[in-house]
């Protein structure tokens, strides 16, 4: 019996610890700095890929 009490205790505090790690992962995710470099890197990255395609669509006309 002092198994199961043990058990459900550690997973009493193994859920508080993922509560409070999934709050704060929503508000970092939500956190306007990251918006905004998360924004800066995707036009970034469509940048190149667009860069990218014309060279490669150049390239085939060659």
């Amino acid at each position: 019996m002092n198994d199961h009490i043990i058990h459900t205790r550690e997973s009493m505090v193994a859920e508080r610890i993922f509560f409070v790690a999934g709050k704060e992962f929503a508000d970092y995710l939500t956190s306007r700095k990251f918006l905004v470099i998360l924004a800066l890197l995707l036009m970034l990255t469509l940048l190149g890929m667009h860069r990218g395609v014309d060279r490669y669509n150049q390239d085939l006309e060659s």
